[in-house]
């Protein structure tokens, strides 16, 4: 038992390390990439980046339908986008934000209005997710359908981008570098995800909750290196844009998929306390975004904590179901 867990604590490290050397390196390339096409960074985080950064969901899906599993897909689709907003983008803020001179990001009001419109996005499409145990089969095609809308909607929006003076440009190696590196991103991340899986298993946790918490946040990790790095290389907008591209993203595409392929059973409890702090957390971003117009360390520090009461929460949940099945 000792030399599994030490074998999978070794997965997460080795797995860790060459995702974010991986993911620093898709950030300039896809920064470099977005001004050859001249997309503002809105667009390029919601579209692009957060398309490339949710690649191990997508692979997480295709393995949990593949193995009849379908439920450790769920928890890990809805997991990770309250990990993206709460985590990814609060580690982002709070850590970044110490390099920048105002100490805030202030959002003009063209960015605003994007951010928004895709808030707006997220939400709606929350609301059809809930009725998911009603009518999963049904629900599948629609969130397909809506991910094509969003794709539409994004590729059709009119973009802003200034001219810089950087002579690179994206060339046949650029784009070798990024597929390399990507390829890089997925496996790492598997191993990351396999070796916490493994990890849990040892410990006997259970698999809805491996899916929400563990699972999750092993995919979510390129999204919390791809949005720290974002912040570091003060690319702020890139770092939002990748964080809600990634939940509109996991919520139509990936979940569209699984819910039209998997027969599994659906966890209202669990579905009921994800789509919960997803409402909240999307929330909160309408506000600093919206009303205050501004993001700083505060709103990080705010993020951090939703998601910190998150865990406390699905944490209790998971103990008393273990503690009522031994009763």
């Amino acid at each position: 038992m000792v030399v599994s867990m030490l074998t999978a604590l070794v997965g997460i490290v080795i797995g860790i390390v060459i995702l974010v050397k991986s993911a620093d390196i898709i950030v300039d390339k896809i920064i470099l990439l977005g001004r050859e096409f001249k997309l503002n960074d809105v667009i390029l985080g919601t579209l692009l980046l957060s398309i490339t950064t949710s690649l191990p969901e997508l692979s997480i899906m295709s393995y949990s339908v593949l193995s009849n599993a379908g439920e450790v897909s769920l928890g890990d689709i809805l997991g990770s986008n309250i990990t993206n907003m709460g985590l990814a983008l609060g580690i982002a803020l709070t850590i970044g934000m110490a390099n920048i001179k105002n100490k805030r990001i202030i959002i003009r009001k063209k960015e605003m209005k994007d951010i928004l419109d895709y808030l707006v996005i997220s939400v709606v499409i929350i609301l059809i997710i809930l009725s998911l145990p009603l009518a999963q089969k049904i629900i599948g095609p629609i969130l397909i359908l809506f991910f094509i809308g969003y794709f539409m909607f994004s590729v059709q929006k009119k973009n802003d981008q200034q001219k810089t003076h950087d002579d690179e440009k994206f060339t046949i190696y650029s784009l070798a570098v990024l597929l390399i590196s990507l390829v890089l991103l997925i496996l790492s991340s598997k191993l990351c995800v396999d070796s916490a899986v493994s990890l849990s298993i040892i410990l006997g946790l259970e698999k809805s909750f491996i899916g929400a918490t563990i699972v999750a946040l092993g995919t979510s990790l390129p999204e919390i290196t791809v949005e720290l790095n974002t912040i570091k290389k003060k690319k702020y907008l890139l770092a939002l844009g990748d964080a809600i591209g990634s939940i509109i993203i996991n919520i139509t595409l990936v979940l569209g998929l699984l819910t039209t392929f998997s027969n599994m059973i659906i966890d209202i409890p669990m579905l009921f306390i994800l789509s919960l702090y997803t409402f909240i957390l999307i929330g909160e971003l309408y506000y600093f975004v919206g009303i205050k117009k501004q993001l700083d360390r505060y709103t990080g520090i705010i993020l951090l904590a939703t998601y910190v009461i998150y865990i406390i929460i699905l944490s209790s949940t998971q103990v008393i179901e273990i503690l009522y099945k031994t009763i």
